[in-house]
């Protein structure tokens, strides 16, 4: 005979004791299965924002790299049509040689030819980074000829391909020849340092 403390199930009882083991199980299936692949589905989709955001990013960057190339590459087509007008070292120092000859040419005579350092080219020596690739070189040229022979070497030095600036342009009578004139001008180039020799310098 079982003592009378010894608890007895009802039906009721029973069925409250199935459906919290039910609930247990639940519980523990969710902590065990559900709650993991929920953790990593949050992580999948934090990776696949940061992915898309990378992707956005690197879109953006392209995006500006494309424009520096546009912008560099117009800048050389832009410096390789002003080039023209300077001087290299070389055409600067071959013109210099040539003055005395297109005065010939336009029958006029050479007096004298001086380089002079103005403020411009002391200005170019401390640009700012160490020395300018453009530098100026200026002479002072003197001559005797006539006003057509001056005119026709003005016009020689105004179809040269580069810039060349005449400034200061003073006549006056030839004393010793009659008829000529006696003309003293600056002329002053700009000069597109060659590459090797800026990083000689």
């Amino acid at each position: 005979m079982l003592p009378n403390n010894v608890y007895k199930t009802t039906p009721s009882s029973r069925i409250l004791i199935g459906v919290s083991s039910v609930c247990l199980i639940a519980f523990a299936a969710y902590n065990w299965i559900v709650s993991p692949q929920t953790v990593c589905l949050k992580a999948a989709q934090q990776q696949y924002h940061m992915l898309q955001n990378s992707g956005k990013k690197a879109m953006v960057i392209r995006a500006k790299v494309s424009k520096k190339e546009r912008e560099i590459t117009d800048l050389k087509d832009s410096l390789e049509v002003q080039s023209q007008y300077f001087f290299t070292t070389n055409d600067a120092r071959e013109f210099f040689y040539s003055v005395e000859t297109m005065l010939e040419e336009a029958g006029c005579s050479i007096l004298a030819l001086t380089y002079i350092n103005t403020a411009t080219d002391k200005a170019n020596k401390k640009e700012e980074g160490g020395i300018s690739p453009v530098t100026q070189k200026t002479a002072k040229l003197r001559f005797s000829g006539s006003y057509a022979g001056l005119m026709q070497f003005l016009g020689s030095l105004d179809d040269m391909p580069q810039e060349v600036v005449v400034r200061d342009i003073l006549m006056s009578v030839d004393q010793l020849n009659k008829g000529k004139l006696e003309c003293s001008m600056k002329i002053t180039i700009n000069i597109l340092q060659d590459r090797e020799a800026l990083s000689d310098g």
